[in-house]
């Protein structure tokens, strides 16, 4: 998972810092062995542009590595519009994952990708009514949001924010649509996160899944 810094769609759109989607991610990923969180955008300048990230990639793992870029659904009928698209699929696969009433359509896409379009593939998943602005409004109307989230991100939420703040201070935004999933790679985290996320784990998460 490696969270957007700075995402290059809402550049003019008021975000959470790019510290609290990472933290939330960490949190909400701890405990499955085989998740693993990146910083690698975080330490770039400028927007965070995919293709950029997919690079660095391949110059870390090598060109024989095969790249799977899963997006929601949602965002496969936007490809279009991402910075040089079409050189980014030839560096991955994208894998569109279902959400609800969304479904894209291939047929377009093909018209405008031609060949390329082999790499865009369609995913069918549960499909879950959540979404991110209904979290926001949850939290701005003071009401629960357990088990819509991950117990660790909802006290991660309320921890930074002082309590139920309005929806513009909740340091939470578009967790779902500000994510790149690919494969796994080593964590580059500073000493003072780490011993950030140690206390979270401690506190909201079973000792035997840190062990």
């Amino acid at each position: 998972f490696i969270p957007a810094a700075v995402p290059p769609h809402k550049l003019d759109k008021q975000i959470s810092p790019a510290k609290h989607r990472y933290m939330m991610t960490m949190l909400a990923t701890c405990s499955n062995p085989r998740f693993q969180v990146s910083d690698m955008e975080m330490h770039r300048q400028g927007p965070s542009y995919s293709r950029d990230t997919l690079a660095q990639l391949i110059e870390e793992h090598g060109r024989d590595t095969e790249f799977y870029f899963i997006v929601g659904a949602d965002s496969v009928e936007n490809l279009h519009t991402w910075n040089r698209i079409d050189e980014l699929l030839t560096m991955c696969h994208f894998i569109g994952a279902s959400r609800p009433g969304c479904m894209p359509d291939m047929e377009k896409i093909a018209q405008r990708f031609g060949p390329l379009v082999e790499k865009i593939h369609c995913l069918e998943t549960p499909e879950l009514e959540i979404s991110s602005t209904e979290i926001r409004h949850r939290v701005g109307q003071k009401r629960t949001i357990r088990y819509i989230v991950p117990e660790t991100v909802e006290q991660y939420i309320y921890k930074e924010n002082g309590g139920m703040h309005t929806a513009h201070n909740v340091a939470y935004r578009n967790i779902d649509t500000e994510l790149n999933v690919c494969i796994d790679s080593d964590d580059c985290l500073a000493e003072d996160a780490i011993d950030k996320i140690l206390n979270f784990l401690t506190i909201f998460v079973p000792l035997s899944l840190i062990i």
